[in-house]
């Protein structure tokens, strides 16, 4: 990447801003900067999350991790994968609710079970694949 290119960490949020606008979710988001590494990237991490009245910070969001790559002419590349997940996206691939949900179902499950762990000292029942 030429030196001469230079784009800053509020470009980066501005882009990352406008993409998850595109993505139409019924989701609330909040995007911080992970790391700031210039033309060669920068990196962020949009939070979502789904606030209630009687929950106004829910205890479970799913976060995606975007990485903006300024270009000589015209906007910058973008990619997003989500937590837990290697594969990059590319901006272009519209990212849908339901892979949010099911991302925050399994921290629900998986905090209950800890619950029941924490609760009686032993280890709920495995899930056999098919049974719920």
């Amino acid at each position: 990447m030429p030196a001469s290119i230079h784009f800053s960490p509020q470009q980066a949020f501005k882009a990352v801003e406008t993409m998850v606008e595109t993505w139409s979710l019924t989701y609330s988001h909040h995007i911080q900067l992970v790391s700031d590494g210039g033309n060669d990237g920068i990196v962020c991490a949009v939070l979502f999350s789904k606030p209630t009245a009687s929950v106004p910070i829910p205890p479970q969001m799913a976060a995606v991790t975007v990485t903006v790559v300024p270009q000589a002419v015209g906007p910058p590349a973008m990619t997003y994968a989500l937590e837990c997940e290697m594969m990059q996206r590319p901006s272009t691939e519209r990212l849908e609710a339901k892979l949010l949900d099911k991302l925050i179902a399994r921290k629900v499950i998986a905090e209950d079970r800890a619950r029941v762990h924490r609760e009686t000292g032993s280890l709920p029942a495995p899930v056999v694949a098919g049974s719920r």
